[in-house]
């Protein structure tokens, strides 16, 4: 045992920081088989609860038991700390986002840090790394039809209103206040299939949800053209 203030040496911080270097390492792998392996079995026959058995603190209160005592306080500070959350915490964590509001990465954590933070950003939102890529298929190319004057057609067609939640198109604007047109979605998601009946207006809001359970838009799209 090394005596009382003892200071390592740098050298020997890094033999014992290496001796464990190639190590039985316990992977998600390993630590989900042993779980599975567990599944069913008592550690001890002493501390295994058994059917019909009666509960430890039966009988007990906090003025008999330290135990019961202790339990009850441990629960208490678990109940202060939720509703300090909702007096306080609240409050807190508006005011860190107010004070991170409009500022770059490399202003809150150093260039470094905002490289890391934007890589793994980008391997997330990007291409395969996103839950909607579907393969590339927003690049292929679109017939010479698709145009804005066959877009046009079809918003004057529809009234420039969107055909689900029937916002006219002159109340869409973006967040810095330019006016925002309606798009004109695919109800058969085929972007070579152009023949108006198969256009329809949607406001970006309508036309992001069209993304999620498409067989159910398209068959709802469907039905109310026809």
């Amino acid at each position: 045992m090394p005596k009382k203030g003892y200071k390592q040496t740098s050298e020997n911080r890094k033999s014992i920081k290496n001796s464990g270097a190639g190590q039985y390492v316990r992977t998600k792998e390993i630590r989900k088989k042993q779980s599975l392996k567990m599944i069913g079995r008592c550690v001890s026959p002493a501390t295994c609860f058994k059917k019909g058995q009666v509960s430890w603190r039966t009988g007990l209160t906090s003025s008999t038991s330290l135990k019961v005592k202790r339990s009850g306080e441990k629960q208490s500070k678990t109940k202060r700390s939720d509703e300090w959350f909702q007096s306080v915490g609240k409050k807190v964590y508006q005011k860190i986002s107010e004070a991170k509001l409009g500022k770059t990465w490399e202003t809150l954590y150093g260039k470094k840090k905002a490289d890391q933070r934007k890589e793994v950003y980008q391997k997330m939102t990007s291409l395969s790394g996103n839950p909607n890529w579907l393969g590339g298929r927003s690049f292929t190319e679109r017939p010479h039809e698709w145009n804005e004057t066959l877009r046009e057609q079809v918003r004057e067609r529809d009234g420039h209103r969107c055909q689900q939640c029937f916002r006219h198109e002159s109340e869409l604007h973006f967040k810095n206040g330019q006016p925002c047109k309606l798009s004109v979605h695919h109800i058969d998601y085929n972007k070579k299939n152009n023949k108006p009946s198969n256009l329809i207006s949607l406001c970006a809001s309508c036309h992001i949800q069209t993304n999620y359970s498409r067989k159910d838009w398209e068959k709802y799209f469907k039905e109310r053209v026809s």
